[in-house]
């Protein structure tokens, strides 16, 4: 859903910018999965993200890289709850997340 404004050459990070953003590669989440299927002793829930926070602005600026895309603007949250309703708040609020369980376990 965020590369889109990117492939249009419209991208920008959300909001503020400064808003931790937490994130995850399908590679590492693929990994994460396999790696607890053999761990018999956890349980529970984990957070499956990166192990390094970074923020919005951040996030978006490596996206732009990846993507041969440059940034524009940011996009101002008015627009953000128009378009995605609730998910906004997740998007503009952010949140610093930590794999501290499958860290501890090895992972």
């Amino acid at each position: 859903m965020l590369t889109l404004p990117f492939k249009f050459h419209v991208g920008g990070y959300i909001g503020s910018g400064r808003q931790w953003f937490p994130w995850i590669h399908i590679d590492d989440l693929t990994a994460l999965i396999l790696f607890l299927l053999h761990q018999e002793s956890m349980s529970g829930p984990v957070n499956a993200v990166a192990p390094e926070s970074v923020t919005m602005a951040g996030f978006s600026a490596t996206l732009g890289s990846v993507l041969g895309r440059r940034l524009w603007f940011p996009v101002p949250a008015f627009p953000v709850r128009i378009l995605v309703g609730e998910m906004a708040d997740v998007l503009l609020g952010g949140a610093k997340v930590v794999p501290l369980k499958v860290r501890q376990a090895g992972f």
